[in-house]
């Protein structure tokens, strides 16, 4: 197994992934993760096909973050980046912000 090794003499400075970004939003939007699937690609896992235009993964729900102002505004912009008549199914829209606390 390898080993990070951290020399003392260097100051490590915290390493930045390719995708992390500073966000920066429009007045009043938040984020939103948006859970979707793709009803084609599923018919077609559930018969041992392949869809022609989109992998298997579809045939699962995702997660896609979206700014918005609001819920529906959310739905509406996911909407149209992936729609309804390519086979693309909403299943819910969660609100980042929202704290759900368990303890109580």
């Amino acid at each position: 197994m390898a080993r990070k090794v951290i020399h003392p003499a260097k100051p490590q400075e915290p390493v930045k992934k390719k995708t992390e970004r500073a966000r920066t939003f429009a007045p009043g939007a938040r984020v939103f993760e948006v859970v979707l699937y793709n009803k084609k690609v599923r018919n077609a896992v559930e018969q041992g096909e392949r869809h022609s235009q989109y992998d298997d993964d579809w045939a699962e729900n995702r997660y896609v973050e979206v700014e918005a102002e609001s819920p529906e505004i959310a739905r509406r912009k996911i909407a149209t980046r992936y729609p309804k008549h390519h086979g693309f199914v909403i299943v819910d829209v969660i609100d980042t912000d929202s704290k759900f606390d368990e303890d109580t």
